[in-house]
């Protein structure tokens, strides 16, 4: 649903939220119609005496269809380009995140003249590359939504403050919008990679329900992992069960853990 104008009401506000709100419906129903051509490929090519060449002619007619499809649903979107993973937004002037939309071009493109391969998956068997596209795309929505929306409040957050701080406009730093998608452990997961092959040891501070030493213990074999809480539930511990050999969660506080490392 659109934000009301009790929420945002800096000029333009209405117009610039139902523009990314369609931009973001059309990469979810091109996610969806990946995925529909990922599985049904497979399913279409399983008899095949040439599955192979199969595949990859499904994958490029199926290609064809979300590149027609696309450019129907948001001719503005289909003509983006991600030139740099970083995307800068300058309130009162480049103030959009639709640059990120050049993903899902990107994302496109790269599908196309590739061989084709097969991922198993538990409910079944899907063409890899559209597959992988069906995600991209989703993920890209996903972006697209959750930055526009911290630009939103920004905007008006900005228009509030003119009051008081006739100049606030100009004094703002640029933004830098880091294309990672996901939840703050997708963030250090991101990191961690960029120190492959290194001994790596966390220590994290408040484990709470456990989900950022779960993901990332699952993802790292090489990873120590020491979390703190003194309200550690036995759910958790029985979470991190499967890495007793690398995980030791405290039930202290942060200044205990740390004197007894």
């Amino acid at each position: 649903a659109l934000p009301s104008e009790e929420y945002l009401s800096y000029r333009g506000a209405q117009q610039e939220t139902r523009r990314v709100v369609e931009h973001c419906e059309a990469l979810q129903l091109l996610s969806i119609f990946a995925w529909q051509g990922a599985t049904r490929s497979t399913e279409i090519c399983a008899h095949n005496e040439e599955p192979e060449e199969c595949l990859d002619t499904a994958r490029e007619k199926a290609l064809s269809a979300l590149l027609r499809r696309w450019k129907e649903l948001s001719p503005q979107g289909q003509k983006e380009r991600l030139h740099s993973n970083i995307v800068e937004v300058v309130l009162g002037r480049n103030d959009s995140v639709l640059p990120l939309l050049g993903r899902a071009n990107h994302a496109l493109m790269q599908a196309q003249g590739q061989r084709s391969r097969v991922l198993s998956l538990a409910d079944g068997r899907s063409e890899g590359l559209l597959a992988e596209l069906a995600l991209e795309l989703g993920r890209t929505a996903r972006l697209v939504m959750e930055h526009s929306r911290t630009i939103w409040g920004l905007k008006q957050l900005m228009l509030e403050l003119s009051g008081v701080y006739p100049n606030l406009q100009g004094q703002l730093p640029i933004f830098r919008i880091h294309p990672i998608y996901g939840r703050h452990f997708d963030v250090l997961e991101v990191l961690l990679n960029s120190l492959e092959g290194q001994e790596l040891r966390m220590a994290e501070l408040g484990v709470a329900c456990g989900p950022i030493g779960l993901h990332l213990l699952a993802r790292f074999p090489q990873l120590q992992y020491f979390g703190a809480d003194p309200t550690i539930k036995d759910e958790v511990r029985k979470a991190y069960t499967p890495y007793r050999d690398r995980a030791t969660l405290f039930a202290t506080t942060s200044e205990e853990m740390h004197a007894r490392l």
